[in-house]
């Protein structure tokens, strides 16, 4: 068999008499079936310039966007794309550059076909048939393909038959006067169902559109008043405004731009992870340069006059001019943030000292100090305000404050639509930046939202721009700096003796029942439970998913404020936890990762423990009894250790896993009812807690680009129980999210590598 690889509609002709013929047979080559396997042109595969890609990125497969192995059911995915584009007069993958395209490819569903269409339902099921993301899932072969089709057609022929003969049986009742005037005394471009085109129908439409439009008018003859704020919505509008300053095959780690756009520059490391320093001076995106020796590798600001701020692991500051003959001079040391004035005369600092924080202003003139933590320091336009984070007394969120050059320190408080909670969540915070004006502050967060925040109103820009991270502003608009991962889920589940993909899942697997009849799945906020023969599966919350019991049967899951527990099957939920309750025993529930809190069911699902820092507590899974502390026994250890991971069988056990200064772990057994340690081994480099089995533990290690499940006994000696090989080659892989079943029967992982990233200005927001 001969896969063409490059199915699309420029290379579909048809003749004059009828029958298609395809064209370009360039990328073709002869089918192979065999399993997906690593491809060493894997990265190189997602470049997005004409010519460089094994296939059009809009009609690729998701094995073609991996750089994984082919054969005929990748032309069946792409007939499928043309297909549908035929249909619906779109593709169904379609999105505003070629990252998100391969994103929607590699993660989404097909959208929903408008009805009105009246494209017949078997034939939407074959489309969706076609474009699914499992090869073994879609049509095997295209006579398969051919044969439902025809079924089709047939079908479709008798339908249009009776449809014309309705048709002419209706050209033989004469209309009414009064339903064909509306018409013309009411030209909207609105239609009813027949049954309702009467009169008084017709005059209810006119009246409702009218008062429509009267709406929109007033609403919009405010907003220019600033009255009231619009917000701007939908991904095509910000894509359509995007300015590329910058593409590479790597991950960006820091940028700046500077407020005339002409000088832009980034650090970015490539798939072996070293590290780069480049800059743009122009608006030619093929003119960037590397420097040479550069004092540091992370990029904080940059002004009109190509005067760049750059920092290193220890706080040093140096100030870098961006030209062929790049000079540097260090300024100052122990520094967190930086940020330059327009023209390049200033600098402003943030500190940390043992009172807390401080901002000096320029340099050497201490502005402003607090106690608590700050961040995301900005000089406005004018040089007259910085724009800062600051960590509020009582509650654990940040809020916008801007010091005026008269010393006056505003809050910008929000509890609009950006911060409904009056604040930021530090995890979900992805930079601010201000606009031209200089009276407004883009911001980014985690969940997907884009807005501008003045010091007395919140406006929402953009929803659902993905995870965008913005590193300074243009007088047209902010930076971005847009990347996309390479990822593959796979797994071991029940009914299958291999490995298999998990992508069909459609989110990110946190968790298997210990039959690995079930899965535990994030997606966009929802948790799920998904069957592993892939029926139909169930949503059991919104929030953050923590664990799953061994039987599947209860799920554990947080939100912004509770701990929840639920049964799987559907039924009652049940609050474990709040917040202010954990605060009470000592467990600071708080966003900052170095002491984030963990939650943990134990394997019978009847416990609940949650730990942070050196403190843990528990509570029945049903919601009786109270909520306990847990002592843990840290003999023979220092001060400075802190609990990494958990498990346990039936809540009267607990396996730890504890860090002890910098790196050094240690695997450690308690007996709760006792308060007796069962044991202690020292971890290897790399090695993670991944359950407990008896008196045995189960650990994941990677390490030489391999990952293994292990058995790690009392005594210290070690048993691979499975080892995994990368799903592709990448020197910057990395396994995230194992998870396996008490017994090493089944199990779960995801394998990310960096990609493309590109930096873009989003123009006119």
């Amino acid at each position: 068999d001969l896969i063409h690889r490059d199915l699309k509609p420029e290379n579909v002709y048809v003749t004059k008499q009828g029958p298609l013929k395809i064209l370009d047979f360039g990328l073709a080559k002869l089918a192979v079936r065999q399993l997906p396997e690593a491809s060493e042109d894997a990265t190189q595969a997602l470049r997005t310039q004409a010519g460089m890609v094994l296939g059009t990125i809009g009609y690729m497969a998701p094995e073609q966007v991996q750089g994984l192995a082919v054969d005929g059911r990748t032309d069946i995915f792409a007939l499928g794309v043309v297909m549908w584009e035929m249909s619906s007069g779109s593709r169904p993958f379609r999105r505003d550059s070629a990252i998100d395209t391969m994103h929607a490819i590699l993660r989404e569903d097909p959208p929903e076909i408008s009805p009105e269409l009246g494209l017949p339902p078997a034939m939407e099921r074959i489309l969706r048939r076609c474009l699914e993301k499992d090869p073994d899932a879609r049509f095997q072969s295209a006579q398969d393909l051919s044969f439902q089709l025809e079924n089709i057609s047939e079908a479709s022929g008798i339908a249009k038959t009776q449809q014309l003969q309705s048709i002419e049986g209706d050209k033989l009742t004469q209309q009414p006067w009064y339903r064909s005037l509306y018409k013309y005394l009411y030209p909207l471009p609105i239609q009813l169902p027949p049954r309702l085109q009467v009169c008084f129908w017709d005059r209810v439409q006119l009246s409702l559109a009218y008062l429509a439009l009267a709406a929109a008018l007033v609403a919009s003859a405010l907003a220019f008043g600033d009255v009231i704020s619009l917000g701007r919505f939908g991904h095509s509008e910000l894509a359509m405004k995007f300015e590329l300053v910058a593409e590479l095959t790597g991950s960006i780690q820091s940028a700046a731009i500077s407020r005339d756009g002409k000088f832009a520059v980034f650090a970015a490391s490539d798939d072996n992870g070293s590290v780069k320093l480049l800059y743009r001076e122009g608006s030619d995106i093929r003119s960037v340069q590397v420097v040479e020796k550069p004092p540091a590798m992370e990029v904080l600001a940059v002004s009109n006059s190509g005067s760049a701020l750059l920092r290193n692991g220890e706080g040093a500051l140096y100030q870098m001019e961006m030209s062929k003959d790049a000079s540097a001079m260090k300024i100052a040391t122990s520094v967190l943030e930086a940020d330059i004035n327009t023209d390049g005369t200033k600098v402003a600092l943030l500190r940390k000292n043992p009172k807390g924080f401080s901002i000096e202003y320029p340099v050497g003139r201490v502005c402003y100090q607090s106690p608590w933590k700050i961040r995301d320091l900005k000089i406005s336009p004018k040089g007259d305000a910085l724009a800062f984070l600051e960590r509020e007394t009582e509650r654990n969120l940040f809020q916008v404050k801007c010091w005026m050059s008269n010393g006056r320190v505003e809050i910008w408080k929000g509890e609009g639509p950006l911060s409904p909670r009056g604040g930021f969540n530090e995890r979900d915070l992805r930079g601010i930046a201000w606009n031209s004006q200089g009276d407004g502050l883009y911001i980014a967060t985690q969940g997907n939202l884009i807005g501008l925040l003045k010091k007395h109103r919140e406006q929402v820009l953009h929803r659902n721009a993905g995870n965008l991270r913005i590193y300074g502003a243009t007088e047209g608009g902010p930076l971005f700096d847009v990347g996309i991962e390479v990822v593959a889920s796979r797994g071991r589940l029940k009914g299958h003796d291999k490995e298999q993909d998990l992508s069909w899942a459609g989110g990110v697997v946190n968790a298997i029942s210990g039959d690995g009849a079930r899965l535990m799945v994030s997606r966009d906020n929802e948790i799920w439970i998904l069957p592993a023969d892939r029926s139909k599966g169930r949503k059991v919350g919104s929030g953050t998913a923590e664990a799953l019991s061994a039987d599947g049967l209860t799920v554990l899951y947080t939100d912004s404020e509770r701990v929840i527990a639920a049964p799987s099957e559907g039924g009652d939920s049940r609050v474990i936890a709040t917040r202010e309750e954990l605060k009470a025993l000592g467990i600071l529930w708080t966003e900052d990762r170095a002491a984030s809190t963990r939650f943990v069911l134990s394997e019978d699902g009847r416990w609940v423990l949650i730990f942070s820092g050196q403190s843990m507590v528990r509570r029945r899974a049903d919601g009786s009894g109270e909520l306990e502390p847990v002592k843990v026994i840290a003999d023979r250890m220092g001060s400075d250790w802190k609990l990494n991971s958990v498990a346990s069988p039936d809540g009267n056990q607990v396996a730890m896993q504890i860090q002890e200064g910098g790196e050094r772990r240690w695997f450690v057994v308690v007996e709760l009812a006792s308060k007796k340690e069962l044991g202690r081994i020292q971890a290897e480099d790399g090695e993670r807690l991944a359950g407990w089995r008896g008196n045995t533990f189960l650990t994941f290690l990677a390490k030489k680009g391999r990952g293994e499940f292990r058995l790690l006994g009392a005594k210290g000696q070690r048993q691979t129980l499975r080892a995994l090989e990368p799903p592709f080659s990448s020197a910057s892989g990395r396994f995230r999210n194992y998870k396996i079943s008490g017994d090493g029967d089944f199990y779960a992982y995801r394998y990310t590598t960096t990609g493309i990233s590109q930096l873009m200005v989003g123009m006119g927001l």
